[in-house]
């Protein structure tokens, strides 16, 4: 059986606050009946009241219509219920609105809070689009001091990482490490041919650089809420991969500098076959003298990439004799 956790307030005073089972086909309405009458006074069986539901006990919570299933509710908005009883004779007065300075800073620590970026380039635009990323998750930051320092800097380093491969070359990575499928969408914006400058290079150091930045989020407390969940595993995989690419780099290049400084030859000079030079015959016979000389003298007027027919300077007689 599901349980939630329910608080109902009247006033300034707390009625009930604790961790109850229910119905999964209960309403709001139906709940807050079965509540009252076995809990408050009688006055207040019959009151008007709000239903709010959230993921934290003081954080802010989302209003929902009595007529709701409390479990439904629930499995959206979060397991914290919260009725507030509302007072008709005081609401017909009209009083001015206040609020204690000590609620406001509970109120400001207990929000989700994501922090601004503002749009002037493609690289601040990538960071804006992660942030929104992390807001359609329902996730953030408890007040608005730690989403503009914390926060901040981790969308910062997320969206430097990802530029850093985007502007090398993303095809080349994402053919060896495949890029996590919630981060695909932050690729191919970096478009290097607008550049005046040659395309980078990866760098063994700078990925390395990279990877430990966004491995360095993993084991923070706010990184191990379930509200980042859904972030974690992707983040892990993409900061792993970075190390990988790192290390395969430089496998690479202590090779190339290993085959130049050998002194042992790539190819093996006793299987590569072997060449033997004769020496020019010097003294020829008159008889061939005279039957080669024409051949001889066509050869050194003709060009060298002239073909020459050889028939008309062979002796007559069969193939044989010819060759």
């Amino acid at each position: 059986m599901p349980i939630i956790h329910l608080i109902v307030k009247h006033e300034n005073s707390t009625l009930f606050d604790e961790g109850i089972p229910i119905d999964e086909d209960i309403t709001i309405e139906n709940l807050f009946t079965t509540i009252a009458s076995d809990t408050f006074e009688p006055e207040l069986w019959d009151e008007e009241f709000e239903a709010y539901f959230g993921n934290t006990k003081f954080g802010n919570k989302e209003k929902v219509r009595k007529t709701c299933k409390v479990y439904e509710a629930s499995s959206i908005y979060g397991i914290f219920m919260e009725i507030r009883i509302v007072n008709n004779l005081n609401n017909d007065e009209e009083q001015p609105f206040r609020q204690n300075a000590f609620d406001l800073l509970m109120k400001a620590s207990s929000t989700l809070c994501l922090p601004e970026f503002n749009s002037r380039n493609a690289l601040d635009q990538l960071k804006i689009d992660i942030s929104n990323l992390i807001k359609e998750n329902r996730a953030g930051w408890f007040g608005y001091d730690v989403a503009k320092s914390t926060g901040k800097k981790f969308i910062t380093d997320l969206a430097n990482a990802i530029w850093y491969v985007d502007i090398r070359g993303f095809d080349i990575f994402n053919q060896r490490y495949k890029v996590p499928i919630s981060f695909e969408i932050f690729f191919n914006r970096a478009n290097p041919s607008s550049y005046k400058n040659a395309r980078p290079k990866f760098d063994f150091n700078n990925l390395q650089e990279q990877s430990r930045k966004l491995m360095n989020y993993v084991e923070l407390p706010w990184m191990k809420n379930q509200r980042f969940n859904w972030l974690k595993e992707p983040l892990i995989k993409y900061a792993s991969d970075l190390s990988k690419y790192a290390d395969y780099l430089l496998d690479q290049l202590i090779r190339v500098t290993e085959n130049r400084r050998s002194l042992t030859p790539v190819v093996n000079e006793l299987l590569a076959g072997s060449i033997e030079i004769f020496k020019s015959n010097i003294w020829r016979a008159p008889n061939i003298v005279q039957k080669y000389g024409p051949l001889s003298n066509a050869l050194e007027v003709a060009a060298f990439w002239e073909p020459i027919d050889i028939n008309p300077f062979c002796p007559n007689g069969n193939r044989m004799q010819r060759s």
